[in-house]
């Protein structure tokens, strides 16, 4: 009985370890340059997993204060196709979206490159990079 206890306990650690580098996403790291408008007090970035991100609360991932924010890193990113934009707003007010990028995310690797994507926003640069 012990035996099989020990057995079931083992693989059971397995199937845990399998299941965790299965579904396991990458970090993808945003970066653009600061806004000079004051009137922009922060960020929006909205992801999908189908093209035409719509600026909708349900696709939202991350609110980032700050004109002069100029990065941001979505940890754990799900594995599969994303698209992204990213607005700016103040207040109740927010932009148009940016215009949109696109990355497959794979699972986690022990090491690997860095991938950068160029988008723009409003005349302003933005890159995403997403580093395995």
């Amino acid at each position: 009985m012990r035996l099989i206890n020990r057995t079931l306990f083992i693989l059971l650690i397995l199937i845990l370890t399998l299941c965790s580098f299965a579904g396991a996403g990458q970090d993808v790291k945003f970066a653009w340059d600061p806004q000079n408008d004051p009137a922009v007090t922060g960020f929006k970035l909205y992801m999908a997993s189908v093209p035409n991100v719509a600026i909708i609360p349900a696709n939202l991932v991350a609110t980032i204060a700050g004109s002069t924010t100029v990065t941001y890193t979505q940890l754990n990113t799900p594995t599969g196709a994303h698209y992204w934009v990213l607005t700016a707003y103040q207040g109740m007010l927010e932009s148009g979206p940016s215009n949109e990028v696109s990355y497959i995310v794979k699972p986690k690797t022990p090491t690997g490159l860095t991938n950068t994507v160029t988008l723009s926003f409003g005349g302003v640069i933005v890159k995403v990079a997403k580093t395995k």
